[in-house]
């Protein structure tokens, strides 16, 4: 206690004069007070909501979005994003109330806030579907607009972050906008005169008093303004190249039902592979957009040469130029060619935009305060510090001149018509500009580029191959490309972008025969052979490609088409060639094209076909490639070798094996010991079964010369089944199925011309060996081989007659082993169970009822009695 209140109560109390006492009974009320701050309030929140750390809900941080206090709405726009983050599911079910309250933000006084509110966007917009935000965009657009054309200038420039956001998350939704959007850009940059000669015209604005320099403005503006545009175009078809574009399906439909109910929430986007332009469009119509591109372009174009003569020096032509005007020169011409690029993609559906109206309006501008600077070149004058990066100012001078030239591109390109021709408005004193872009290109190409630029430069030298009328330009420039590919690695990126390059030249009539890509693609097949050769198979599709589609156009080039047989033997000689089925049909379809296919070519397509890897349906599609190739070059002159090989190639698949693979497999054959018909034995199955077979034959039967196709047939089975003994399953399985065609050839029906004795008999002989084989071996799928027996008794009565006397022999020889007549009788009994088989045999009646005796003469001889007898007398009894 203090020592003056500890003796306080023996104190003498001091009266004053004059000053009444307050009487003892009465009680002080008088009392003091003391305001007490609670920053944090604890509530009780409920278990299944989420809340933030500060355990608040997303109500109560959407309430206080609207505080007067600038730290309180920086703490509940902090809030959501940490909600927002850890919660997604949340934005869906608060979307409409976020973008409601959040937006206004956008022109919050405060900086902190406004940062905050970007990051929140981002937060929102990457986890939101286009479908979902649809409703809402109005509130967003308008929101942005306010920003952009804010009267602060903080506002203004983060209004761009925004818009950076939005493009960056739903561009294909922001542009929908496009009409609200892009005025803003303008009143950015520039104000409307109201008074003297030029009054409605806009010119740049200057602030003095600004923060930011007003270069420095502009230059953020403008890279806004084209990325903006990029986005614009990229909603057009796409483009495959620099300025084609690539087929596209339209869609499009007309409501056939009755609306009960008016929905209450706003349709979203359809999620689809295909394009709909009307959602790819400003919203207003075709004309009206065109309309306000071209108003829009009257308006852009004078203020973006304002901003590119403010940022270069004085008498600067032909000098090395500061490096701080790199951004905002760069950001003018891909904005020029943005505009022509949009130009072209609404002037194809109105007349009235055009490139010859975009060229006249602004060409004396680019000739006057652009082109005089050409090539562009810059000086680094700006004072460092050692850590700071160091600028490439030869980097920085090749993007402003390919964007140069990809500018005058879009002027003079030919589209990819074969009437084309360059703009109407161009004369030939203003030729100088394409004259300039083809030197520039010819000397800079060859030099060593990034891969961005590497890819520039090789779309813009497509479109300056194009428009080039003067074949010293076109060898120019051809020279250059060759030159980059000769010295790029085969296994580079940049050898695929300039093979791409030569692949679109060869298309065009006039570029085609030109020498230096006759050069280039003769040393493709060859490039093609060292790549497969090497095991680069990734880097030889590609050229496989080019080939592919340079053998429609060179076929009066006898040796380029040597050549590339000789490397697509290399292709099939190798294994990896099996598994590639897109690739096999692509070289099946460059054989159409070839007007003589060597022999060694029909033996290394034949190979292939009777390999084991790789589909049927390729091999098929190779044997029906060959054969329409056969009929159209048939008509021409077409020599006997030509005919002779591809029937040739043609019985090598029906055969599935090789002439050197038979006679290796007959060189140590043994004479079968237990088998009735002995004349032929087998091996392993081959890969080309009774399908290959089958569709072969197929081919036989489009032959126009069916008498001869029919003899020349006939002729080859015989001397290959009287050469050979033993073959694979297949090849037998074919053979006979090759004779059943012979046999069922209408020319072969209708005619005195028969089908030789020797060969029937050799033929029932196979035909017995392989219903022998199919008999006895139950481990296997017999069943083409079945097949394929039953198929060819059924194509000729002399054949059955020879079948059913030959088991008639079998039955009536007492010298045979007893087990002989048994098998014999099996045979037949199988052959009987079939229907069609016993409509057939009813036309040899007179051979069946000697086979009925010998089997009641066996069945009655104790020797033979068996339980197949039995049963083929059973079944040849109810005959």
């Amino acid at each position: 206690m203090a020592k003056k209140k500890k003796n306080q109560d023996f104190q003498k109390v001091k009266l004053k004069v004059g000053r009444k006492l307050p009487r003892e009974s009465s009680t002080n009320t008088s009392f003091k007070t003391h305001s007490i701050q609670i920053k944090e309030q604890l509530t009780q929140a409920s278990s299944t909501e989420p809340t933030t750390k500060r355990k608040l809900k997303i109500e109560d941080l959407l309430s206080q979005l609207q505080h007067y206090n600038a730290g309180s709405r920086h703490g509940a726009v902090a809030g959501l994003r940490e909600l927002v983050t850890t919660h997604p599911a949340l934005i869906s079910q608060h979307l409409a109330a976020m973008l409601e309250k959040v937006t206004p933000l956008f022109m919050d006084k405060d900086s902190v806030v406004r940062q905050a509110v970007i990051k929140l966007l981002k937060v929102v917009l990457s986890n939101t579907d286009t479908g979902e935000l649809v409703p809402f965009f109005g509130i967003l657009s308008s929101h942005l607009s306010c920003a952009m054309t804010h009267i602060v200038e903080d506002i203004r420039l983060d209004a761009l972050s925004v818009l950076d956001v939005c493009l960056e998350f739903h561009p294909k939704l922001i542009i929908t906008g496009t009409s609200q959007l892009l005025p803003n850009f303008i009143d950015q940059i520039s104000q409307c005169q109201s008074q003297g000669s030029k009054s409605g015209a806009f010119s740049l604005t200057i602030n003095p008093s600004g923060k930011m320099g007003a270069l420095k403005w502009r230059g953020k503006v403008l890279e806004r303004l084209n990325r903006f545009l990029s986005v614009y175009l990229e909603s057009f078809p796409k483009r495959t190249g620099m300025f084609e574009t690539s087929e596209v399906c339209h869609v499009g439909w007309k409501d056939d039902w009755i609306t009960c109910y008016q929905p209450c929430s706003s349709v979203g986007l359809i999620n689809s592979d295909f394009t709909f332009r009307s959602s790819l469009l400003p919203q207003q119509s075709l004309s009206t957009g065109a309309d306000y591109l071209k108003n829009f372009i009257g308006t852009v174009v004078p203020l973006l040469f304002q901003c590119w003569v403010e940022v270069l020096p004085e008498n600067s032509a032909g000098h090395p130029l500061p490096v701080d005007s790199h951004p905002t020169m760069f950001c003018v011409l891909q904005i020029l060619q943005h505009l022509g690029l949009c130009v072209e993609a609404l002037g194809a559906e109105d007349q009235a935009l055009s490139l010859d109206w975009l060229y006249g309006f602004y060409h004396k501008d680019l000739r006057q305060h652009i082109q005089p600077h050409f090539p562009f070149s810059f000086c680094d004058t700006a004072k460092r510090n050692r850590k700071a990066n160091r600028v490439n100012v030869k980097s920085l001078a090749l993007d402003l001149n390919l964007c140069f030239c990809g500018t005058v591109c879009t002027f003079y390109k030919t589209h990819d018509k074969p009437d084309s021709r360059p703009l109407q408005g161009i004369s030939t004193a203003e030729d100088s500009l394409l004259k300039m872009a083809v030197s520039y290109m010819t000397q800079a190409f060859p030099t060593p580029h990034n891969p961005d630029q590497r890819k520039k430069s090789v779309a813009i030298m497509k479109t300056l191959v194009e428009c080039c009328r003067t074949s010293n330009a076109q060898y120019g420039l051809l020279t250059a490309i060759q030159v980059a590919y000769k010295t790029s690695h085969p296994l580079s990126s940049e050898r695929r972008q300039l093979m791409d390059f030569f692949s679109h030249v060869i298309f065009k009539s006039d570029v085609s025969n030109h020498q230096v890509v006759s050069q280039w693609l003769q040393g493709l097949p060859e490039e093609l052979r060292s790549l497969w050769s090497q095991g680069e198979v990734d880097s030889a599709i590609p050229v496989l490609h080019v080939l592919s589609s340079a053998v429609k156009t060179q076929q009066h080039n006898q040796q380029f088409m040597s050549s590339v047989q000789v490397a697509l033997l290399e292709l099939l000689s190798h294994d990896t060639f099996l598994t590639l089925s897109s690739q096999q049909k692509e070289v099946a379809e460059m054989c159409y094209y070839f007007p003589d296919i060597s022999r060694e070519l029909y033996i290394g397509l034949a190979g292939w076909c009777r390999s084991v890897g790789g589909s049927t349906e390729d091999k098929d599609y190779l044997v029906q490639v060959l054969m329409c190739r056969y009929l159209k070059v048939r008509h021409e002159n077409c020599s006997v070798m030509e005919t002779s090989n591809f029937i040739s190639f043609l019985l090598s698949v029906l055969m599935g094996t090789s002439v050197s693979s038979l006679a290796e497999a007959g060189s140590g054959q043994k004479m079968p010991i237990d088998q009735l018909f002995k004349k032929y034995s087998f091996t392993d199955r081959s890969p080309v079964g009774l399908a290959m077979a089958q569709n072969v034959c197929r081919v036989f039967r489009q032959f126009p010369e069916e008498d001869q196709v029919g003899k020349l047939m006939s002729t080859s089975l015989f001397t290959i089944l009287n050469k050979y003994h033993r073959f694979p399953i297949n090849t037998a399985v074919g053979l006979l199925h090759c004779f059943s065609t012979v046999s069922t050839l209408p020319h072969t029906i209708k005619s005195s011309w028969s089908v030789p004795k020797p060969l029937l008999s050799s033929i029932v002989q196979l035909m017995g060996s392989l219903l022998e084989w199919a008999v006895g071996d139950k481990e296997k799928d017999t069943t083409d081989a079945l097949k394929v027996v039953k198929e060819t008794l059924t194509s000729s009565k002399d054949i059955r007659k020879l079948f059913l006397g030959e088991i008639l022999s079998i039955l009536t020889d007492d010298d045979v082993e007893d087990h002989y007549p048994a098998s014999a009788s099996l045979l037949l009994v199988i052959l009987l169970r079939d229907d069609e088989m016993v409509k057939h045999f009813g036309d040899c009646r007179d051979v069946m009822s000697q086979v009925k005796k010998a089997v009641e003469s066996a069945e009655s001889r104790g020797s033979h009695r068996s339980q197949h007898v039995l049963d083929c007398l059973y079944v040849v009894s109810t005959l």
